[in-house]
């Protein structure tokens, strides 16, 4: 019989009149809070195990436990008198410590009947119970919202102090499964809104607790593929295969392989491309290249691609070189530098295109295991093996030299091992420029691994008499004043090795021709070419999505829809340009993200009373010091601008997208804490400003001046 039905009339009493609840934390720490407040560690020091046996309680899903099974858990080495008599102290000491002001026979929390102990789960809150309700029922409905609920009550695996307890095991792996499920599902439920990045991060913590779980890996694997980011598709598949061999001794099943294949080949069907995204060119003996990019319209760039195009002459004679390729964030590097080596193909250059790897366990040199990778993948069978044969220390990291030929390659080897690896990497791409010059493309520099930058400034003192070309780009917003990367930059510019080309945002002419070629069948005349200026300042990849958002309106009426129309755009900005914003400010540190927040949320300027008012309101708040260091970060990295004394978002559509990503509770919070800094004279929205014409003078023209 259920002990709870013998509950004696007394204690039925004692729980109605309680004066409140005690809540039992057993995820990331064991804690005790009461009505009295948090049960200290010294109320426990009396009797260790009367700790002990709270938790066996609290960690069982039913909260009831037999009096034989706790002395065969905690006290099987000693006879049974003893076991019963240590489990009663123990009892005694535990419900002390709950409760140090009951009386002899008052029992609130831990109740005793029939040798049945349990907690009154009706005067008891197990957070651990909390969780998987709520993970229950998110799975059940399957909305974001409801995953997120849930997954902020997961603070951490149960009672990680007692990680190699036998009776902790049971309830810490199901709900760390749960925990897994819910990263997984919540992650699905992010890709189909388009939030990819969001995605990745929710999939990244589920490896961090199950590294070995290959179904999460491949659709790590597949969203990097959708987004064209084959570098980390590439290195993603490595790092399944060698959790695989080292967790469970197993290979990558066939539908694994299968996607890392296509991915290699470049057979992959990617989602939603943008002219951003660079595919892999293979080399001059291949199919068509990414000429293919026919919208948008390439437009202006001239003086750059004369310079590109007098660096692979330079090549062709024997005096190679590196180019640095700057700009900020959707300025147009990429579609630059994927038309440079379309017409280096088209002239007969072997093109190499590496990639980016911004994940912490990336495998060395990935840079160019993947450009080399690529070209190695597209040769027929005969050429790999003898390419295998002339360079056997590469088979470690290039898998399509030998993929049964253990390729990995230990990160922490030897200075021999590395030096002999670097050594047959540039073996390789000198056999490859003996009879044509090598174009070899490195994405976003800052991102990628030390060993590869090491790499890439000792090519770089090596091109000078080789047919080479090496293109790398960076974000412009990445060199700052304190970086590693800037000073070597500096060194290699002056030491000759190498050359740093800024690329700047498109100017109002360029910016209405590419305008005017997307949207070459609607009317367009000055009224919407100066809305678009005003909310890209000349940003390609911005003037690019919102002229398609625009086009796929199919309301492009200058003389009357043209305000509400790019209202509307602005208020829901196109993916490509919500995924660019949402990346650059995951990566920022969280008091920046509070700060950019903030100003997205007062959808206008702040003075910087203002902004540290609203900073000091939050919950929890930014420390002053912390805000300055966030505001200067904020400034550096030019998400935001100072202009006559206020701040605001240098990119209209930037402040556009982290508003609208805001959660509607998040809203409040912010808005909350804006409002004792809001000034008596209110503010117009940003959003309502921007479908406003565009003046002559004043912040916008600032801010072209600047960019130009």
């Amino acid at each position: 019989m259920n002990p709870r039905s013998h509950e004696t009339e007394r204690n039925r009493a004692l729980s109605e009149s309680r004066a409140g609840r005690l809540h039992v934390g057993l995820l990331g720490s064991f804690r005790v809070e009461g009505p009295q407040g948090i049960v200290p560690e010294s109320a426990w020091l009396q009797r260790r195990s009367a700790k002990t046996l709270l938790k066996l309680v609290a960690t069982d899903p039913a909260h009831m436990l037999h009096r034989e099974q706790i002395m065969e858990m905690l006290w099987r080495d000693v006879n049974a008198a003893s076991a019963r008599n240590s489990f009663a102290k123990a009892l005694h000491a535990a419900r002390h410590a709950l409760e140090p002001q009951r009386t002899r026979g008052s029992n609130t929390y831990l109740l005793l009947h029939d040798d049945m102990l349990w907690l009154d789960t009706e005067n008891v809150i197990v957070d651990a119970d909390r969780f998987e309700r709520l993970a229950t029922a998110a799975l059940e409905r399957g909305d974001l919202e409801r995953y997120e609920i849930a997954l902020a009550a997961y603070s951490g695996e149960l009672l990680p102090a007692d990680r190699y307890e036998d009776w902790s095991y049971g309830r810490r792996d199901y709900l760390a499964y749960l925990h897994t499920k819910l990263l997984r599902g919540a992650a699905e439920a992010l890709e189909r809104m388009g939030s990819s990045q969001q995605a990745v991060d929710h999939l990244l913590i589920a490896l961090q607790h199950d590294p070995a779980n290959e179904v999460i890996h491949r659709q790590l694997i597949r969203i990097y593929a959708e987004q064209g980011m084959r570098g980390e598709a590439v290195r993603q598949f490595h790092a399944c295969r060698d959790a695989l061999k080292h967790t469970l001794d197993v290979s990558p099943d066939a539908q694994t392989v299968a996607l890392y294949e296509d991915i290699v080949a470049d057979r992959f069907q990617r989602r939603g491309p943008t002219y951003a995204q660079i595919s892999n060119f293979g080399d001059a003996g291949t199919a068509p290249l990414c000429r293919a990019v026919s919208e948008p319209p390439f437009v202006g760039r001239d003086e750059s691609l004369r310079l590109l195009r007098d660096r692979l002459k330079l090549a062709d004679e024997m005096r190679g070189g590196l180019i640095l390729l700057s700009g900020e964030a959707g300025v147009g590097k990429t579609r630059l530098v994927a038309e440079f080596v379309a017409e280096a193909s088209e002239r007969g250059a072997t093109v190499l295109v590496g990639g980016t790897t911004t994940h912490p366990r990336m495998l060395p040199y990935s840079a160019f295991s993947l450009a080399i990778e690529s070209h190695v993948a597209s040769q027929p069978d005969d050429e790999r093996q003898r390419l295998a044969d002339r360079h056997r220390a590469l088979v470690r990291l290039i898998p399509s030299l030998g993929v049964e030929a253990n390729p990995w390659f230990d990160r922490a080897g030897s200075v021999a091992r590395h030096s002999h690896l670097v050594a047959a990497i540039v073996r390789l791409l000198t056999d490859l420029a003996a009879e044509r010059t090598v174009v070899l493309t490195v994405g976003d520099l800052d991102a990628i691994d030390p060993l590869s930058l090491q790499l890439l400034w000792y090519l770089a003192h090596l091109a000078g008499n080789r047919r080479w070309v090496i293109v790398a780009t960076c974000r412009e917003e990445r060199l700052d004043a304190e970086s590693e990367l800037l000073g070597a930059l500096d060194a290699a510019v002056h030491q000759g090795v190498c050359t740093h080309m800024r690329l700047p945002c498109l100017p109002r002419p360029e910016c209405d021709q590419l305008v005017r070629a997307i949207l070459r069948d609607y009317p367009v005349d000055g009224v919407l070419l100066d809305h678009m200026f005003s909310l890209t300042l000349g940003n390609a990849l911005f003037v690019v999505e919102l002229a398609r958002a625009l086009r796929e309106c199919g309301d492009v009426d200058a003389t009357a829809a043209t305000p509400t129309t790019l209202s509307h755009v602005s208020k829901h900005v196109p993916e490509a340009i919500r995924k660019l914003v949402e990346s650059t400010v995951s990566n920022l540190e969280p008091n920046v993200r509070q700060v950019l927040r903030l100003v997205a949320a007062a959808q206008g300027d702040l003075t910087l009373a203002e902004l540290r008012v609203a900073a000091k309101a939050l919950r929890p708040s930014v420390p002053a010091a912390a805000f300055f260091d966030a505001l200067d970060r904020a400034l550096a990295v030019q998400m935001i601008e100072e202009l006559e004394g206020t701040y605001s978002f240098r990119h209209p559509l930037v402040g556009a997208t982290l508003y609208e990503r805001l959660p509607a509770h998040r809203r409040l919070q912010y808005e909350a804490a804006l409002r004792p800094a809001r000034r008596m004279d209110g503010k117009l929205s940003k959003l309502t400003v921007l479908t406003a014409p565009v003046p002559a003078s004043g912040p916008v023209a600032r801010r072209v001046e600047v960019t130009q």
